[in-house]
């Protein structure tokens, strides 16, 4: 498998809890980094959705946080 090259894509949609951020950056097969991230922390829970297309689909994964859940 060939690592993905850093890729740009846009910020996050500001839909709820005050969610927002710049421009988003691929950086390879197991970094992202999105600057200027904002959430007010008030929801039941919130997590990352990885995938292709712009919208979240059955298709795509929940990235695993820090303990691997």
């Amino acid at each position: 498998m060939i690592p993905p090259q850093p890729q740009e894509l846009t910020e996050f949609k500001r839909l709820a809890h005050g969610l927002r951020s710049g421009p988003i950056t691929i950086l390879d097969a197991k970094t992202f980094y999105i600057p200027n991230l904002h959430y007010d922390g008030a929801a039941p829970d919130a997590y990352f959705w990885v995938g292709t297309g712009p919208e979240p689909s059955s298709q795509g994964m929940k990235v695993p946080n820090e303990l691997g859940e």
